[in-house]
Order: structure tokens, then C-alpha cells, then sequence
């Protein structure tokens, strides 16, 4: 791996990290006020529309951002044909989803939903202007501006969505939220981004191009639905309230995955490409990324788990204490989900837009039959049936992935194992020392403590290379900044 190379992963995954840090915590801290104020079924009503905003947003982008970040050469004109391309799409999708709305009403049995899925689903129009900016940023790994991008709009929609629910606009308030979150980010990515579209389209690379990005599209438009059937199924079965605590929590749950996915989405695929001819270099950067994947993942999504409850109860009051409970089995699975990810990035960087396209079919349905199976017994059953898929994912996805790059079960109890096993032990240490405490702040607080000094302990003594290094990284940057 070229030296250039090493140092646009290592800047990549400085300022992913420092950026998702940053934007999870103003996150945070605008969803605990505007949680505080506003009601379970107020998120319930939102997040009954997530399965169809996630869909219109996969079927805008085409799966054109993994085809262009796979192509070594784009043309302007390359970049401008995808650019129209996003925009016409999403305005037709739009325009058959306001249709739509009515059905989507009489599926719910919830008139209201009419003209709040006509407005929310504006924010996946408004966005297809960013696409291309967003893609060419990822491609050229130029992860402070994609970041800066991201804060903004987090920043800018968390102080709207604050005013808005302190002044009695309920779900209205967070269905603006997202619009502005969206509108303000596509903005910051038109500042950032050196392109400007061109007014024509070329019809011969569209074709080119468009077999690729559709396989991409159709894989992540089965993944999107497994991944958010629980919002259709539980507001079909259950109540809005219910709807609402189940998205509480996996909005926890997500904000903990970012962390990760935040720092290697932005560089595993770009770097995978660099080196996939070479077989060496493809099996040493994969495991790093392994390695740097599971540091950062395990930890954090286990000791989340850990406080869940306290945290949720603290920081939301006590009527979300069952969200915590929910996001507590969560993230079990979620602390492998990142894993998973890194594993897709891993298939898309070798073009196996084939095998991409049949794993995520495979691994979608196999959920949402789960899923709706577990339903039936009850919210509990759903999260734990969510939390073992997760991991039987991750199982599945590492066997394909040792096929095409013989990464043996061995190197990957290798990779993962020391992080695994350290941080088992200094949550239960800290479980177990904290278990008679009756203080729920107190408990928080020392378990937050008590894990992260065992954890770092243990690493130091076990000299696992990625720790080593990424300290290393960070204290060379903090002397840098000092």
C-alpha cells in the first residue's frame, strides 16, 4: 500500500471520526430536549414513514455512488449525466408517492399520515441535488468536507426542531427537522464541491453504466425494507406508541453505529479499490479494517448496551424507560453490525455487484420473515430476534468474504478476539461492582468509568497493533492542534 494511500486512510479516518463524534453529540443533545418534550406516538407518526423515506432515497441514487467511486476515470459529462439523472428520477418518485399517500393512510388506518408523508417525503427530492456532490467528495476520500457538510445540517435542523416542539408542532416539528437537516447539507456539499453539472446527458455511458447501478439499487432497496419492516409492521400490529419506543431506541442504536461507519465508510471502499488487484495488499488492508472496525464497534455498542437503561431514563425521563430496555438487546447485534458493513464495502470495491445484489436479497428476506414471525410474540421478541440476526449476519457475510479472499476463521479470531474478550471482561467487572447502587446517575457514571479504564488497561497490556496505533494517531494530532 503506497504511502499516499496510508495517508489519505489515516487523514480519512481522523476527521470521520472527529466529524461523527461531533455530529452524534449535537444529535444527542437536540434529541434529548426535543424527547423530553414531545410524545412517544409524535415519533411513532415519523417513524411509520421511514421504511418509505429510506426506499425513495435508494431509488434515487441508483447505486450510481458505488459505480462512480468504482471507476478509476469520471468525466464531467459522466458527472453531470448521473446528476440529471438523480434529479428526474426523484421528482417522478415524488410525484407517485403524493399520489400514493392516500393508501398509505388507509394501510395505517391514520388519515393524518396523508399530508405528513406528502411533506416528508420532499426531503429525498431536495436531496438528489447533493448526490453526485456527496460522490465525488467520497471518491477523492475529502472526509473534513463531507463532515463539515453533515454537522451543519445536524446543527441547523437541531435548533429548528427544538423551536418547533417547544411551540406545539408535535411531529410536524420533526418531519421539518429532517427537511432542513437535508436542504442545509446539500447546500454545504454545492460549497465543498468543484462540481457543476453540465446541461446535457450522456446517453451512451447512462446505458453503460445503469445494469450496474440498478443491481446496486435493487440489493440496497431489499436491504432498506428488511432493515425498516419492524416501523411497518409494528405500526400495523401495534400501536403508535409502540412504534415510537421501538424508534427511540434503534435511533440510539444508530447513533452508536455511526461512530464506526462514520470513519470507515468514508475510506474502505476508495482504499479496497486501490488495492484490489493485488491479493496481499487487498487480505492485509481488509484486516486492518477488521481490526480498526472491531476497536471501535465492540466497545462501543456493548457498552452502550450496558447503561441503556440508566442512559435512556436519565437523559429522555421515565417515559422512554422502555426504549431502554429495547435498546439494551439491540445492541448485541448492533455491535456487529459495522462488521457487516465493512464486509458489503469489501464486495462493491471488487465490482461483485452480482454476488452484492444476491447476498443483500438473501440476507433481506431471511430478516423480514424473522422479523414479522417474532412480531407476533411482542416488541421484546422482535429486538432479540433483530440482535441475533445481526450477528448470523455477520457469520454469513464472513464466509463469503473467506471465499474470495481466504481471510480463515483464525485470522479473524485474531483480528477481533483481544477486543472482543477485553471488553466482555471490563463490562461484567463493572456490571457486577455497580449491581447494588440503587442511584440510577450514580450507576451511569461508574459503569462508564469503571469499563473504560478496564478496557483501556487490558489493551495496553495485550499490545493489540490497532490500539497502538490509533493512540498513537490521536496524540500526534492533539500536539499538532496544541
Amino acid at each position: 500500500m503506497s504511502t499516499d494511500l496510508k495517508n489519505k486512510a489515516a487523514k480519512g479516518l481522523v476527521w470521520g471520526g472527529f466529524f461523527t463524534v461531533l455530529q452524534q453529540l449535537v444529535s444527542l443533545s437536540f434529541s434529548i430536549i426535543i424527547a423530553r418534550r414531545l410524545m412517544p406516538s409524535d415519533y411513532g407518526m415519523v417513524g411509520m414513514l421511514a421504511i418509505f423515506t429510506a426506499l425513495a432515497t435508494v431509488l434515487q441514487e441508483s447505486g450510481f455512488v458505488f459505480v462512480l467511486t468504482n471507476r478509476k476515470e469520471v468525466t464531467k459529462s459522466e458527472y453531470s449525466t448521473v446528476f440529471w439523472f438523480n434529479v428526474i428520477i426523484s421528482f417522478c418518485i415524488y410525484t407517485l408517492f403524493f399520489l400514493l399517500a392516500p393508501l398509505l393512510g388507509s394501510f395505517y388506518n391514520n388519515i393524518e399520515l396523508v399530508p405528513l408523508s406528502r411533506y416528508v417525503f420532499l426531503g429525498f427530492f431536495i436531496s438528489s441535488f447533493g448526490v453526485v456532490q456527496s460522490a465525488v467528495l467520497y471518491k477523492e476520500m475529502r472526509v473534513r468536507e463531507k463532515g463539515m457538510s453533515t454537522f451543519i445540517g445536524s446543527l441547523s435542523s437541531g435548533i429548528i426542531g427544538v423551536i418547533l416542539a417547544y411551540n406545539g408542532f408535535a411531529y410536524w416539528g420533526l418531519a421539518t427537522q429532517g427537511l432542513v437537516s437535508t436542504f442545509v447539507s446539500t447546500l454545504i456539499l454545492w460549497y465543498y464541491s468543484p462540481f457543476r453539472p453540465l446541461f446535457h446527458i450522456n446517453f451512451s455511458f447512462l446505458k453503460a453504466v445503469l445494469p450496474t447501478g440498478i443491481v446496486f439499487a435493487l440489493s440496497n432497496m431489499v436491504s432498506v425494507i428488511s432493515n425498516n419492516i419492524y416501523s411497518l409492521i409494528l405500526g400495523k400490529l401495534y400501536t403508535v406508541q409502540d412504534v415510537g419506543f421501538y424508534s427511540q431506541a434503534t435511533k440510539f442504536q444508530e447513533m452508536g453505529n455511526n461512530i464506526t461507519l462514520g470513519m470507515i465508510r468514508n475510506v474502505s471502499q476508495p482504499m479496497l479499490v486501490q488495492v484490489k488487484d493485488n491479493k496481499e495488499l487487498l487480505l492485509n488492508a481488509f484486516r486492518k479494517l477488521v481490526r480498526f472496525t472491531a476497536l471501535l464497534s465492540i466497545p462501543i455498542m456493548l457498552g452502550l448496551g450496558l447503561v441503556a437503561p440508566e442512559l435512556v431514563t436519565i437523559v429522555l425521563t421515565s417515559k422512554w424507560e422502555f426504549s431502554g430496555v429495547l435498546l439494551r438487546i439491540l445492541c448485541i447485534g448492533g455491535s456487529f453490525a459495522a462488521l457487516s458493513n465493512l464486509a458489503t464495502y469489501f464486495f462493491i470495491s471488487l465490482n461483485k455487484s452480482s454476488l452484492y445484489m444476491w447476498l443483500g436479497i438473501i440476507n433481506s428476506i431471511t430478516r423480514i420473515v424473522l422479523v414479522y414471525f417474532a412480531s407476533l410474540w411482542g416488541v421484546i421478541s422482535l429486538a432479540y430476534m433483530c440482535a441475533a440476526f445481526e450477528v448470523l449476519c455477520f457469520v454469513f457475510y464472513y464466509y463469503i468474504v473467506n471465499k474470495n479472499l481466504n481471510y480463515s476463521f483464525r485470522l479473524l479470531l485474531k483480528d477481533i478476539f483481544p477486543v472482543l474478550s477485553s471488553i466482555v471482561i471490563a463490562l461484567a467487572i463493572a456490571f457486577f461492582v455497580t449491581t447494588f447502587i440503587n442511584n440510577i446517575i450514580v450507576i451511569l457514571v461508574l459503569r462508564i468509568i469503571i469499563s473504560v479504564v478496564l478496557f483501556i488497561l487490558i489493551m495496553y497490556f495485550w499490545k493489540y497493533d490497532v490500539y497502538e496505533e490509533a493512540k498513537a494517531l490521536v496524540i500526534n494530532k492533539i500536539k499538532i492542534i496544541l
